[in-house]
């Protein structure tokens, strides 16, 4: 029979191992549970979407995701896409999985405009950018190649003609020439290069060539050719009787000042045209002296022709303006009598004489219709009259061909 200090003995050292047994058993599976923990913590990091990640970054905050693996593309897409879009990629979603939320209200609305916004080349959601757009730039319109145009291409002594240069013309300055007589054009962007081009009553009835000229910095450039037709009228000798008094008024002293003052506004320089169409009347009465007649005084000889239209009315009949122009002159003269001359652009002036009285200034910008004077019977005259006058480029043309169609029947 053993001692009972030694059974006491035996069973405290079974005790002890038992203890430092289950303490090592204890620690072992405190150490598994841990790694098991770890592993499960780690896994899902490693193979969440970036749709996942950038769901759980904090609003304002910037995206880092890591690229996709071919793996990953369809549930990323699918992920990635607008509402409606099918998500069957996801893996997620597939499985019946609910997908992960934001993890705020501001990180959903970030989470939608990511999923609907169009992103450039090159961001974080993956999705390929558009291909770029080639325009290409419209050509320049062809040039238009110049022409001459003549209207009316046939008239008669001492009416004017219309001649344009139309096209794309790279000039300063445009001349056109008929017969000896030179003018300047004017440029009109909506016709191109325009000039009026009158015709003596003197000129001989025959086709003449119409010469434009055109210059850039003053250096010659190019030559374009016209044709004008001139046909002949029938020459008339219109006998007028004057009073001595009256008679007296025609010394050749006084004519030469009453020519020189009149001819010295109609050729000053002459601006843009400023009118559009066929003229007006400037009064109404009866037509009497035409333009170009041949006259004689008293019995003398017919040395010159009448240089404009004289249209006899009523004392005190009012004149108007026929066209749009400037008042340039508002005198008297001692043969022409009390008179107004308008400038109306384009090389183009007119007079209008022997005015009872003058109602315009000098200056006045008139309209068609607007008030020069009264018809009188100043200067050379033998009784109440207009004497209209029409001055092309310093030549008296029929005026009342101006209150036609024809002279504009083309661009003017």
């Amino acid at each position: 029979m053993r001692p009972l200090f030694d059974v006491q003995s035996q069973r405290r050292s079974r005790l002890r191992l038992l203890f430092a047994f289950g303490l090592l058993l204890t620690v072992g599976l405190a150490v598994g549970a841990a790694l098991l923990f770890h592993e499960d913590a780690v896994a899902p990091a490693a193979t969440q979407t970036p749709s996942a990640v950038a769901a759980a970054t904090p609003a304002g905050q910037d995206d880092v995701v890591t690229p996709p693996s071919t793996d990953q593309a369809a549930g990323e897409q699918a992920a990635d896409a607008p509402a409606g879009v099918s998500a069957a990629a996801d893996p997620d979603v597939a499985a019946g999985a609910d997908p992960d939320p934001p993890a705020t209200a501001a990180d959903a609305d970030s989470s939608s405009d990511d999923a609907t916004a169009t992103s450039p080349a090159g961001a974080d959601s993956g999705e390929s950018a558009d291909p770029p757009v080639t325009v290409e730039a419209e050509e320049p319109p062809s040039p238009v190649p110049p022409s001459v145009i003549v209207t009316p291409a046939t008239v008669a002594q001492g009416q004017s003609t219309l001649v344009i240069l139309a096209g794309d013309i790279d000039a300063d300055r445009v001349f056109v020439s008929i017969d000896g007589y030179t003018g300047e054009m004017v440029r009109e962007d909506a016709v191109g290069w325009v000039g009026f081009v009158p015709i003596t009553p003197v000129a001989a009835a025959r086709r003449y060539n119409v010469v434009i000229d055109t210059f850039s910095a003053e250096v010659y450039q190019t030559t374009f050719l016209g044709e004008l037709l001139v046909q002949e009228t029938l020459g008339e000798i219109e006998q007028i009787t004057l009073d001595p008094a009256t008679a007296a008024l025609l010394a050749p002293e006084l004519v030469a000042i009453d020519n020189t003052t009149r001819f010295q506004q109609y050729t000053d320089a002459s601006g843009p045209r400023l009118w559009t169409g066929p003229w007006r009347l400037p009064v109404f009465g009866v037509h009497e002296g035409a333009h170009g007649v041949l006259r004689s005084y008293n019995g003398g000889p017919a040395s010159d022709w009448h240089h404009g239209h004289d249209i006899s009315a009523d004392a005190g009949s009012l004149i108007v303006a026929p066209a749009r122009g400037r008042v340039v002159f508002a005198t008297e003269l001692p043969v022409h009598g009390l008179g107004v001359i308008l400038d109306h652009g384009a090389g183009v002036f007119s007079g209008y004489w022997h005015m009872s009285e003058i109602q315009a200034q000098v200056g006045d910008l008139l309209n068609p219709g607007d008030p020069l004077g009264l018809v009188g019977t100043t200067g050379v005259s033998t009784g109440p009259h207009l004497h209209w006058e029409v001055i092309v480029q310093g030549v008296d043309v029929d005026p009342i061909q101006w209150t036609e169609t024809a002279l504009f029947a083309t661009g003017a």
